[in-house]
């Protein structure tokens, strides 16, 4: 399709068209994030479709249930096969823009973008070492590909920045939550069981290297040797949680110092039981999981890892730590641990920062004016006519 022709189809049909490229639906912070980014541009008064390369996972039924039907493209194993297949199914679609939400998925938005018209957005929702890393020879072009670059953190965004990207390509786009969403959640019904009279400390995150839970378990046992009260909570799965489980069983933790949930499908719930949420991450982008503990008014103690040290004021609504200061990291949960109206107090800071700057009401508006901010730098006023400045 020739840019001429992309563009007459534009002016004739006047709702801007939004196709978002997801890499998976299954349980997870990004994965959290693009329900409340399709329920948005959707109330935005957008037309929106997702596309996932994955089928018959648990947000399928989120999205079906906001009246979204999710289309599979990841049917055949090379990336190539899997592009045409994009390419096939967004024709008749022509998106104005193609949002990738997870960063591997932005080489399908890119290359699709070439055949189909429309512009390219890619995502960064990790640390950049970590995605580089992690995607080998893809990494750099994953980055340069798309037409611009949305990053969940300001780490990520100045660190993208270093790396060669020029600033103008490069926005952020943090998380949000949906509080009145949570309230409800957390009313709900929890379905375990936990000892009564202990001092819970949780962390809730997919069971992997980045997360350094090897850290969370060392921290448990020393704050447990002088407060044996304490008890940890991890909920997620992963590639590592039989490591992590016999790590913890070595350590004496097990069965009664640190508890395995798996996966949990009302962490609202879990969080409203807790006392204190720890991330001990080595990278993260906008770690998720503390914006969900905030909310649940639950004190902070996190690395500065990604977007850690922003979300959560250090001594205010939490503690923010050295990576490999381990000891610091006992100290502070011990210091909470001892204070109960110290930790209602920064958990009622937290709840309040959360809900004055990281709501979901805004998201729409938010996402339309980023938009509106990439059309006008490439120049594409047949889009900008569309949207709202």
């Amino acid at each position: 399709m020739t840019r001429d022709q992309w563009d007459s189809h534009v002016i004739n049909n006047k709702k801007l068209r939004i196709a978002i490229i997801a890499g998976t639906l299954g349980y997870g912070g990004a994965e959290k994030q693009l329900i409340y980014l399709a329920r948005a541009l959707r109330n935005t008064g957008f037309e929106v479709r997702v596309y996932c390369l994955t089928s018959g996972e648990p947000y399928e039924a989120v999205l079906r249930k906001e009246g979204i039907v999710p289309i599979w493209f990841g049917q055949f194993k090379h990336p190539l096969s899997r592009v045409l297949k994009l390419v096939d199914l967004l024709r008749e679609f022509k998106p104005h823009f193609l949002h990738s939400t997870h960063f591997y998925t932005n080489l399908y938005a890119a290359l699709a973008s070439w055949f189909v018209g429309g512009i390219a957005i890619g995502s960064l929702r990790s640390d950049l070492d970590y995605e580089l890393n992690a995607n080998g020879f893809w990494g750099p072009w994953l980055l340069r590909l798309p037409h611009a670059l949305l990053a969940n953190s300001h780490l990520a965004r100045q660190r993208v920045i270093a790396y060669g990207l020029p600033s103008s390509k490069v926005l952020l786009l943090p998380n949000v939550i949906d509080l009145g969403a949570y309230d409800r959640q957390a009313s709900q019904p929890f379905p375990y069981r936990l000892p009564e009279g202990r001092i819970w400390v949780v962390t809730v995150c997919r069971l992997i290297d980045a997360k350094r839970l090897d850290r969370f378990l060392r921290i448990l046992s020393r704050a447990r040797e002088q407060m044996p009260e304490i008890g940890g909570v991890i909920a997620g799965e992963g590639p590592l949680r039989q490591f992590l489980e016999e790590q913890a069983k070595a350590m004496g933790l097990s069965p009664d110092g640190v508890k395995f949930l798996g996966h949990c499908e009302n962490v609202p719930a879990l969080l409203s039981r807790m006392d204190v949420f720890a991330l001990t991450s080595d990278h993260e982008g906008f770690p998720n999981g503390i914006l969900e503990a905030m909310a649940g008014a639950l004190p902070v103690i996190a690395t500065p890892a990604g977007d850690a040290a922003r979300i959560v004021r250090d001594g205010i609504s939490g503690f923010i730590v050295s990576t490999e200061d381990e000891s610091a990291f006992v100290e502070r949960l011990l210091h909470l641990a001892r204070h109960p109206l110290l930790r209602r107090t920064m958990g009622g800071i937290g709840r309040q920062m959360v809900a004055q700057s990281y709501s979901h009401v805004s998201l729409g508006q938010t996402v339309e004016q980023l938009y509106y901010q990439i059309a006008s730098a490439l120049d594409r006023s047949v889009i900008t006519s569309l949207i709202k400045p």
